[in-house]
C-alpha cells in the first residue's frame, strides 16, 4: 500500500494506526438499545 501511494512504509504504518485507533475509540462509545 505505501509503495502504491510513494509513502514511506513507516510513515503510513502510523498514520493508519492513528485512524483505526480513533475509530475503534468512536464505535466503543455507540450505545445500543435493543428494547
Amino acid at each position: 500500500m505505501a509503495a502504491e501511494l510513494g509513502v514511506d512504509a513507516a510513515m503510513l504504518q502510523t498514520v493508519l494506526e492513528k485512524y483505526i485507533r480513533q475509530h475503534l475509540a468512536e464505535l466503543s462509545e455507540i450505545k445500543v438499545n435493543l428494547r
